[in-house]
């Protein structure tokens, strides 16, 4: 199962909350008209927050995407002050919901595979590779059992209280997740023997590879250069043995990062293959220039 935080017996106490002024949603705000405002306890709320920008969407239970809304963290506010702001600004968050999801994108994180995890040995794998410090961070587990893994990642205990006061019932994932279902899934799909996702964000991008016997390999990379991208695609291809020609590669995400890198990426790539017919197509959503391809960290699967 997927981390899960539960309700405290206690009430948890209001955090101590920053001076907060009212701000305009960014450049991205959708909502449907099929979207009924009387019936928010029959939709889910997904939330992804980075230190950069803050991205949520409420969808049906036929997956239909009815409000969807990006911001920038413009004030350059700490991840647990941008969280006050984003909830303090949107009414809608407060509202009771089916299911929420919270998509956390922190850079301290691994993947495991199941069997070699025991109890307690979590925070042991992440302090191999990351700082932890128990005393302020929360170790969290969420494990996809189509592929046999256990994503393992830290976030500050501030930004998990601020969470739960503000959600109370809440699924807490790491942004792999999401990417890697979705990965596994087009892969699935294209029904090739490997396939090569690049899921672009604001300052990096996540490198996610399938082979015949399953994933092998998910990376994080961060830079805005879009000849970087060019290098380190290549130096994964190169590592795995993958021949370009012949591994069907395909992006996912929007920005700037992910403009500046396509142009690049198709012409040197003859295998390169448009993602967005691999993902549901959804008229009035499309009809305002946005797709589900372009926001991946918040398709996580219901429970």
């Amino acid at each position: 199962m997927a981390a899960k935080t539960t309700k405290p017996e206690k009430k948890i106490p209001a955090p101590e909350m920053p001076e907060i002024l009212p701000s305009a949603v960014g450049a991205v705000a959708y909502s449907s008209s099929s979207l009924d405002k009387g019936q928010l306890a029959n939709y889910r709320l997904t939330l992804s927050v980075s230190e950069s920008k803050a991205e949520y969407a409420l969808f049906n239970d036929q997956r239909e995407i009815l409000l969807l809304n990006a911001r920038e963290n413009e004030r350059n506010l700490s991840r647990n002050e941008f969280l006050d702001q984003v909830v303090f600004d949107d009414p809608t968050l407060k509202q009771n919901f089916k299911g929420i999801d919270v998509v956390s994108h922190t850079t301290r994180w691994l993947i495991v595979p199941i069997e070699h995890l025991s109890d307690g040995s979590d925070a042991w794998y992440l302090e191999t590779q990351h700082d932890i410090d128990s005393n302020t961070d929360s170790i969290m587990r969420d494990t996809i059992g189509s592929l046999g893994l256990t994503v393992l990642f830290a976030i500050s205990q501030e930004f998990h209280k601020r969470a739960e006061f503000y959600f109370k019932k809440f699924r807490i994932h790491h942004v792999a997740v999401p990417l890697l279902h979705e990965s596994q899934r087009v892969h699935i799909a294209m029904g090739k023997t490997a396939s090569l996702h690049i899921a672009f964000f604001e300052d990096g991008f996540f490198c996610i590879a399938f082979g015949e016997q399953g994933l092998l390999l998910c990376n994080e990379f961060s830079t805005t250069h879009a000849e970087d991208v060019l290098y380190y695609t290549l130096n994964v291809l190169q590592n795995l043995k993958l021949n370009p020609d012949l591994t069907p590669l395909y992006a996912t995400g929007r920005g700037e990062l992910r403009n500046k890198s396509m142009q690049m990426l198709q012409n040197y790539f003859a295998s390169f293959v448009d993602a967005r017919s691999f993902f549901p197509l959804q008229p009035l959503l499309n009809s305002v220039g946005l797709w589900h391809d372009q926001f991946c960290q918040l398709l996580l699967k219901p429970i």
